[in-house]
């Protein structure tokens, strides 16, 4: 059963993660979707020296925006909680999470 309320847009990027509570260092990873309210993020199975969050555990992402002429490159930074893990065939991780907070800010490299 589809429980989604908003639609989802296929959004395959690169993303940095970092648990919420930690100050240890940022991954990166892909984003396999995202909505007003949830994300779904790519954990590949190569990447062993990652460990994956648990459900309830909160990380914070973000993802890189192309540049504007005007406004310069800017990120979306998110605050999400992690609902749901699930395995893939090829034992990829699917990590999804409900948005929290969302807001843009300037894109610092």
């Amino acid at each position: 059963m589809d429980r989604r309320s908003d639609h989802r847009f296929q959004v395959v990027t690169p993303c940095n993660i970092k648990r919420s509570r930690s100050k240890g260092t940022s991954m990166y990873k892909s984003t396999q979707d995202i909505s007003r309210k949830g994300i779904l993020i790519r954990w590949n199975p190569e990447d062993t020296a990652t460990v994956v969050p648990k459900v309830g555990e909160t990380i914070d992402i973000e993802v890189a925006l192309p540049a504007h002429d005007v406004f310069g490159q800017k990120c979306l930074q998110m605050k999400a909680t992690i609902v749901r893990v699930t395995k893939e065939e090829d034992d990829t991780l699917l990590v999804a999470g409900r948005l929290d907070k969302r807001k843009f800010r300037k894109y610092v490299a």
